[in-house]
């Protein structure tokens, strides 16, 4: 009787940002003040499936931005769109892998139609390796090499970078 009496007047109550790293709950934070409302973010994380990706689920209510990329909450909406986005997520997660990390996410996006303003890593540590064999570090260094992406936040744990416009900088080279 005790048991039944405390679990309906006392329930345990798990606060689900406590298993959210700190350093993602700053960046979203520094996001919602520091890049337009209209952005789209690309959000990788070291996460092994999309149903345990924590950063990803809570980018959008907390970033206050649009994830391109995030599963939960598209179960509602129409045309099969839960599943195109569940078998998304897994594709990508490919390229973590590849030599070339960054390739293979920007052919992903063209073949897909994806556009996105931002790039947003985070990771579990400061290794930048997944427990799933991925590694995020080749992808933050070719992102950071990369011309076309600006560094506009760096911690320990996350990274993110602002992606310029191809045709401005097409047309800033062409000029010089």
């Amino acid at each position: 009787m005790t048991l039944i009496f405390n679990a309906y007047y006392n329930p345990v109550l798990d606060d689900p940002l406590k298993h959210l790293p700190k350093a993602d709950l700053a960046a979203f934070g520094w996001l919602s003040s520091n890049i337009p409302m209209e952005s789209e973010v690309w959000v990788v994380s070291c996460a092994s499936d999309w149903a345990v990706d924590l950063v990803s689920e809570w980018f959008p209510a907390l970033a206050r931005r649009k994830s391109i990329l995030t599963v939960q909450g598209t179960e509602w909406l129409p045309n099969g769109e839960f599943a195109r986005m569940g078998k998304a997520w897994a594709e990508i997660r490919f390229c973590y892998r590849d030599e070339n990390a960054l390739s293979c996410l920007e052919e992903y996006a063209r073949k897909h139609a994806l556009n996105y303003t931002h790039i947003y890593l985070s990771a579990p540590d400061s290794s930048w390796s997944c427990s799933d064999g991925g590694n995020l570090y080749r992808l933050k260094h070719q992102l950071e090499q990369a011309a076309h992406y600006r560094k506009i936040y760096s911690e320990k744990q996350v990274v993110i970078f602002a992606r310029e416009e191809q045709n401005t900088l097409e047309t800033d080279s062409s000029k010089q």
